[in-house]
């Protein structure tokens, strides 16, 4: 089990880190990147967005922080909105990553599933030809194991 973890931690990292280096934002400032999407894709001229790091309280913050993006990731694909998906995607992984260490202690087994579900999506994200309905379906799934967390 821990060395899955470990794995999925790893592979995660690797994919934000194979995209740049960010600067670590406040809470807040990752939410407001949201709306600043489309100028620093224009600017960028498409090139891969920057990872994204975040500091969180803790893990009640975090875990409300994720089910807050998960929700807005389902919209954004509902919507056909890839370029703004693609970056939820990124800031989930940014918040599983402050946070999965805590959970991991505490709730190996939802530990794990989180983190497969979020590989899986994050791996869906980068691929060509998304299939949206597969994606849903794993957005619904982590919801779930983020409602075991909080109690919710």
């Amino acid at each position: 089990m821990k060395l899955i973890s470990l794995c999925l931690c790893i592979v995660l990292t690797i994919i934000m880190a194979g995209c740049g280096a960010g600067e670590p934002q406040s809470v807040a400032a990752a939410q407001s990147d949201s709306q600043n999407a489309d100028t620093q894709q224009a600017e960028d001229n498409g090139a891969p967005a920057a990872p994204i790091e975040v500091e969180v309280a803790g893990v009640e913050e975090g875990v409300e922080l994720l089910r807050t993006f998960v929700k807005d990731f389902k919209k954004q694909l509902e919507s056909d909105d890839r370029e703004k998906a693609s970056e939820t995607s990124l800031k989930m992984a940014a918040v599983w990553n402050a946070i999965q260490a805590d959970i991991s202690g505490t709730n190996p087994e939802v530990h794990n599933a989180v983190a497969d579900r979020l590989s899986q999506l994050t791996e869906k994200v980068q691929e060509k030809n998304w299939d949206v309905q597969a994606m849903i379906e794993l957005d619904y799934e982590l919801y779930q194991e983020l409602r075991k967390i909080s109690g919710n």
